[in-house]
């Protein structure tokens, strides 16, 4: 593995660190798990962070689909083929979930508009897929090019 590869996998083991799950709202109806920074984040993680929401405002899916981003990329074992990592990416497979996914931010029917134009999906299911697929893999192309500008910056230093 070169010594980009390397770095960029070292990045992204140390931001996972700084990542953590907990309970919201619980033991009302609307209780879910969410993925948020730990205290301390460093600052170059918070700027991963922001760049990955690609101008969005702070959003819950976005910060679980960044930590399985970079659990993906600490996981590969190899990150010479970053093609072969981000195909690992995985969508929900519950209906529900997907469901609740889409009706979590107006913004996310710009995924399923695009499948329904370049897929033509053959049910709804697949169709919901298909668009959260799409939102995790431009999570996890975002990650991947501001960890490489990071691990560029510190290997020219």
């Amino acid at each position: 593995m070169d010594e980009l590869n390397t770095k960029i996998q070292e990045l992204a083991k140390e931001a996972s660190r700084y990542f953590t799950t907990r309970l919201f709202n619980e033991g009302q109806i609307d209780e879910k798990t969410i993925t948020i920074n730990t205290e301390g984040t460093p600052e170059w993680v918070k700027n991963l962070v922001r760049e990955s929401h690609a101008g969005h405002l702070p959003d819950d899916y976005k910060y679980t689909f960044i930590a399985n981003a970079l659990d993906l990329i600490v996981e590969s074992g190899d990150f010479e083929d970053v093609e072969d990592v981000r195909s690992e990416i995985q969508a929900d497979t519950s209906t529900h979930d997907l469901l609740v996914w889409l009706d979590s931010h107006s913004n996310r029917t710009a995924y399923t508009d695009v499948v329904l134009e370049e897929y033509w999906p053959q049910d709804t299911h697949q169709l919901l897929e298909l668009g959260q697929l799409r939102e995790r893999e431009e999570v996890f192309d975002l990650v991947v090019s501001e960890l490489t500008k990071r691990a560029e910056h510190d290997l020219e230093a």
